[in-house]
């Protein structure tokens, strides 16, 4: 793995708005230039869908699960749309300092040899 390697960033998201907007907020702040990221939301019945449907398509890769079927379910749909070599999956009460996605990188470039 090198800077240019793929992070793919699942987030899965159930009824939490508010929390989702916080952690994509954070998530803008990760520098990596090689990521996409992909918010799957798992049946929400409050505002989500329309948080979610509101931001920009060119930042997000956006799916949309009809009804909640579990966080192992929705964490493997995001999986599947995934292009990284690297896949980190969050909650959408969650996320990672930027500076440790490097370390990411790092420790399973050492697990490909």
């Amino acid at each position: 793995m090198t800077s240019n390697t793929m992070i793919s960033i699942v987030i899965l998201n159930f009824n939490r708005a508010k929390d989702l907007l916080e952690t994509l907020s954070k998530t803008k702040d990760i520098k990596w230039k090689n990521k996409e990221i992909i918010i799957v939301d798992n049946g929400s019945t409050d505002d989500s869908v329309d948080q979610i449907k509101k931001l920009n398509d060119k930042d997000y890769i956006k799916v949309f699960i009809k009804n909640n079927r579990g966080s192992a379910y929705g964490h493997q749909v995001g999986m599947q749309k995934a292009k990284g070599e690297l896949i980190i999956t969050l909650d959408d009460d969650a996320f990672i300092n930027p500076n440790n996605i490097n370390v990411c990188v790092e420790l399973f470039s050492k697990f490909q040899n």
